[in-house]
């Protein structure tokens, strides 16, 4: 029974491996036609959402070719807060906070859980055939 289980975590992990692959590479794909640029928390704004009114901070940055854009984030930052905004080159209206690494969160997450997975299934299957030798006469 636990050799299935052994087999089980290494599959699982493989899979899961493969899985954070391909998120990476499609987040990097979609990436494609994005600009990058610095951006400041210029003002505050009461904004009312799902009925609750919040006070958000209001981003602006200039893109690539000159144009001033601002817009409201959802986040926590503060009156002069310096940070990065990432946006379509021909929608700058869209733009959205950059996260940097953190843009990969999920296929990184997916990617340790499964080099767990594959690590453990191996690990016991390991053990398991060798368990399963026979042991030579001294």
């Amino acid at each position: 029974m636990f050799i299935r289980v052994a087999w089980g975590l290494l599959l699982a992990g493989v899979l899961l491996l493969i899985v954070a692959g391909v998120m990476a590479s499609r987040h990097h794909a979609a990436m494609a036609g994005t600009a990058i640029v610095p951006a400041k928390v210029i003002d505050r704004e009461n904004v009312r959402t799902n009925g609750i009114n919040r006070n958000r901070p209001v981003e602006a940055f200039t893109t690539l070719v000159g144009t001033g854009v601002e817009f409201i984030a959802m986040s926590t930052l503060k009156l002069e807060d310096d940070l990065q905004v990432i946006y379509r080159i021909d929608n700058p209206d869209d733009a959205r906070i950059y996260l940097g690494l953190g843009e990969y969160l999920s296929a990184f997450v997916l990617a340790i859980i499964g080099v767990a997975c594959a690590g453990i299934g191996g690990a016991l299957l390991k053990i398991l055939q060798d368990e399963t030798k026979p042991m030579a006469l001294a």
